[in-house]
């Protein structure tokens, strides 16, 4: 990481801010067996964890904001609400599902199921 540094701070303003090295590499490379590695565009596992992670990034988003999500993507609360319920976080997926409109409870199944169920166990 030093040289990583040196190599980032050669030339560039006091004011820049730096991106971090871990959100480098969790953005242009994917974990395997605790290696990082270049993504194989042939890999559907491969681009499927860059997509979720910019899913969760997304979910993150709806789940710090406060007030009704007048526009939001479908997938990435899809995705949100599966990595919360994996992590047995039911009140972050009450919290963002209340702030949905009622529509999107009733049209998608997966959002509606999420939702409900931690509903119930949050109780």
């Amino acid at each position: 990481m030093p040289e990583y540094f040196a190599e980032v701070q050669t030339g560039t303003a006091e004011w820049e801010a730096l991106p971090e090295l871990i959100d480098l590499l969790q953005a242009n490379f994917v974990l395997i067996d605790g290696r990082w590695r270049v993504p194989d565009p042939k890999d559907g596992a491969h681009l499927e964890q860059l997509r979720t992670r910019e899913l969760l990034a997304e979910f993150a988003s709806y789940a710090e904001g406060r007030g009704r999500l007048q526009r939001f993507r479908s997938e990435a609360v899809r995705a949100g609400f599966r990595e919360a319920w994996a992590n047995k976080d039911f009140r972050l997926i009450v919290s963002v599902g209340r702030r949905l409109p009622a529509d999107a409870l009733t049209e998608d199944q997966a959002i509606s199921h999420y939702f409900r169920a931690a509903e119930r166990l949050v109780r």
